[in-house]
């Protein structure tokens, strides 16, 4: 089985002041983390609502389109990917 990178919430940076929370358009954050779009997995928690645009987001290889209002949740280990 292929190993993949696995990002804590240190890998990604922030303005905030606090290293446990971090929060950033989509597009500023694939500017400033174009890693992401390989498959990884995360050590925390993912929260992230889409509000308008489109694109592709997979976990565990299960494909979704992103429309309009979307939100998604990310559990701790599981193979995400983004387009």
């Amino acid at each position: 089985m292929k190993q993949h990178p696995v990002y804590s919430i240190h890998n990604f940076k922030t303005d905030l002041g606090k290293k446990e929370l971090y929060i950033n358009t989509f597009t500023n954050h694939l500017k400033a983390h174009s890693f992401i779009e390989k498959p990884h997995r995360h050590n925390f928690y993912l929260l992230v609502l889409f509000t308008n645009g489109t694109g592709k987001h997979e976990i565990d290889f299960a494909k979704s389109r992103n429309k309009l209002t979307k939100e998604v949740f990310k559990g701790i280990g599981q193979l995400a990917k983004t387009a």
